[in-house]
């Protein structure tokens, strides 16, 4: 770790750590009696000119996680057809209808049980997803490949890395589903999504690599590959190395049922509300 000091040639020296985090730098105080030291320094023996010049420019970091509710993107699939039914100007005015929770007199035809469900799931994002607190370090999960609900080859299969968090916040998700499908889990040594594209662990060699150690999924099968939407500059390379598509699926863990669309399976067949 990188080591800076905040107090230049002046004595004692307070040496603080930046540990990389998935947010940035935070400090952390090095030594058991940095802070008993910092308590008991003299101010009377810094000069002012000295004082003026002390800064540490750092993030501090959040006590959770960054889970990218913001980069939900619901226009994405509010269809344009959509719009002449519901009696809307624009496709931020339907979105802004649905973020309302305003509903119709009538049943829409473009506007399924399935379909209003995944919105809700959606625009009730902050409830559904667990809170993740901030770390400093990994936590490895299991890695391979996981079979929900009774998987087909042909089913789609998610690929994300083996941290703990990153498994919990996905499997919130999953669990609102009976829709079979693959979670194939890449050794990134238990960092998440964004930290391991920065630490360079989630790699097409890595997730080739791990598609080929089960069998279950074939070369020449029909599955289809999606890759978290951070992970998207690998999609392509990806593609290459396995001679197949691979397509790249939202930032955010809760838009998964509006991007997997009739893949996506309600458990029970409860009514819903109907959407403007």
């Amino acid at each position: 770790p990188e080591s800076v000091c905040l107090v230049g040639t002046c004595t004692p020296r307070i040496e603080y750590t930046l540990r990389r985090t998935s947010t940035g730098v935070s400090p952390v105080t090095q030594g058991q009696n940095a802070r008993k030291t910092a308590r008991t320094m003299k101010t009377a023996a810094l000069k002012p000119c000295l004082l003026r010049r002390l800064t540490l420019k750092c993030f501090i970091m959040p006590l959770n996680a960054d889970l990218y509710l913001d980069r939900i993107d619901l226009a994405r699939y509010a269809r344009e057809e959509t719009c002449d039914v519901c009696h809307v100007d624009s496709m931020d005015e339907l979105v802004a209808r649905l973020r309302s929770g305003r509903i119709c007199s009538g049943k829409c035809p473009h506007w399924p049980p399935e379909r209003v469900e995944a919105f809700r799931l959606a625009l009730d994002a902050g409830k559904l997803l667990p809170t993740i607190p901030s770390l400093d370090l990994p936590r490895p999960a299991e890695t391979g490949l996981f079979d929900l609900n009774e998987p087909a080859p042909d089913s789609p299969l998610l690929v994300t890395g083996n941290s703990q968090l990153t498994h919990e916040v996905l499997l919130a998700v999953l669990a609102t589903t009976t829709a079979p499908m693959w979670m194939l889990s890449v050794d990134t040594g238990g960092n998440t999504v964004d930290m391991s594209l920065v630490y360079k662990t989630l790699t097409p060699d890595a997730v080739a690599a791990a598609l080929r150690e089960d069998d279950r999924i074939s070369p020449a099968s029909p599955t289809r590959i999606i890759l978290p939407g951070l992970a998207e500059p690998i999609a392509q390379p990806l593609a290459q190395a396995l001679g197949r598509p691979v397509e790249t699926g939202p930032i955010c863990a809760a838009e998964l049922p509006l991007f997997l669309s009739s893949a996506w399976l309600r458990p029970g067949d409860s009514e819903s509300p109907r959407f403007l």
